[in-house]
């Protein structure tokens, strides 16, 4: 068997991370520890991570690629006593919800005892977008459906893009419908600062049918 043993250098100075900064695109919560952006929206900031132990070589790694798909992050002055550390991203609607991204900052160095000294620091970026969600996207004649919005929306409209017009509430966070023929619905909401936030759902119903069979007879037998 094996066992993870973590040695803590005592006198060892620790890299220190700051807030977030050079921010744009988004809005920063420092007691929630939050950045808030809208889908759609580009955004950015930096960390820097820096320490007054000499010789100290930071090296800073981060989870946001594995977290934000898609996200651009860039390293300057690595392996230096001062790492500053970019982070680039545009979420989409499927991105909506939260995402957390830290950054650890590691004196490869090392400190008296000849330990790698780590020091972490996260937050947590919450992407507003519209989203539906479908108990189901394809019906049989008479059958319901339920569309339901992810989000605690403020303001929040269903609309029919095309199909059956009927809805049941025009701002609730949840609808059933029994749409007669194949519909597209529309969610419009407002979350925060982001407004014209949208997403889209067909339903397809598939129309009833019946078989009719008959008998035919054939003089002299099956031609």
């Amino acid at each position: 068997s094996y066992r993870t043993v973590q040695v803590i250098d005592s006198n060892a100075v620790l890299p220190t991370i700051s807030a977030p900064f050079g921010i744009s695109g988004a809005v920063y919560n420092p007691t929630a520890q939050t950045l808030t952006v809208c889908a759609n929206n580009p955004m950015t900031y930096k960390v820097k991570a820096t320490t007054t132990l000499p010789g100290a070589q930071i090296v800073l790694e981060s989870n946001a690629p594995a977290t934000t798909p898609g996200a651009v992050v860039s390293y300057y002055g690595q392996s230096s006593d001062s790492a500053v550390y970019t982070f680039s991203w545009t979420p989409h609607k499927s991105d909506g919800g939260q995402h957390y991204v830290y950054v650890d900052a590691v004196d490869t160095a090392c400190g008296p005892n000849r330990f790698p000294i780590h020091q972490s620091k996260g937050l947590t970026i919450v992407v507003y977008a519209a989203k539906i969600h479908a108990t189901k996207t394809r019906l049989c004649q008479g059958e319901s459906v339920t569309l339901q919005s992810w989000s605690t929306a403020a303001f929040r409209q269903w609309s029919v893009l095309s199909g059956d017009p009927t809805l049941p509430c025009g701002n609730c966070a949840s609808i059933t419908l029994t749409p007669s023929v194949t519909t597209t619905y529309v969610l419009e909401e407002e979350l925060g600062a982001c407004s014209g936030l949208r997403d889209t759902v067909t339903i397809e119903v598939i129309p009833s049918f019946s078989l009719h069979a008959r008998d035919t007879s054939f003089a002299g037998g099956i031609p």
